[in-house]
C-alpha cells in the first residue's frame, strides 16, 4: 500500500496518477465481480499485492497494476 499526497483531481470520484486513472473500491470490485469483502481479504493475505494507493483516508486502485498482477497468477 502508497500514501499518495498529491493527485491530480479528474472529476468526480476519480484520481489521476500521472497517465492513470485510480479506480474506487466499487469499480475495482465491479471489474473482478467479487465482494468488498474478498476484495479486502485478497489484499490481507497478499500483503504483496500491488495496486492499492491511499489518498488521505481514502483507498484508491491501480487497475492496472492489479490486473497484471491477477493476469501473473496470485502468489501465496
Amino acid at each position: 500500500m502508497r500514501t499518495i499526497t498529491s493527485l491530480e483531481s479528474v472529476g468526480g470520484d476519480d484520481v489521476m496518477m500521472s497517465d492513470e486513472v485510480l479506480k474506487t473500491t466499487q469499480e475495482i470490485c465491479a471489474k473482478l465481480q467479487i465482494s468488498r469483502q474478498t476484495l479486502w481479504r485478497l489484499q490481507k493475505s497478499h500483503p504483496t499485492m500491488p495496486g492499492l494507493y491511499m489518498v488521505g483516508r481514502t483507498a484508491r486502485w491501480s487497475e492496472r497494476e492489479l490486473m497484471e498482477w491477477l493476469g501473473n497468477g496470485v502468489k501465496h
